[in-house]
């Protein structure tokens, strides 16, 4: 089981910097935000554990034991609008 508790802009090179994640558990603690924090920062319109997910050939991928302000998930039904 390996924790993933890293700022999203190093998510992908250090995910991708693992060869083999085959039948590994990996839970996500990050959050995609940009790192000027003005909004999410998705690739491919997929979420942020998707997005692990696709880095991570082979793993599970769990989503969990992250956090987010008040004023992100206002600003997130902003830019839905």
């Amino acid at each position: 089981m390996i924790l993933l508790a890293f700022p999203w802009q190093a998510a992908k090179e250090t995910v991708e910097s693992v060869h083999n994640w085959d039948g590994k558990i990996l839970i996500d603690c990050t959050n995609p935000i940009k790192q000027d924090f003005s909004g999410l920062d998705f690739e491919q319109g997929l979420s942020g554990a998707e997005q692990i997910a696709l880095w991570a050939n082979g793993a599970r991928v769990v989503k969990c034991f992250n956090q987010t302000s008040a004023n992100n998930i206002l600003n997130i039904r902003a830019q839905k609008r």
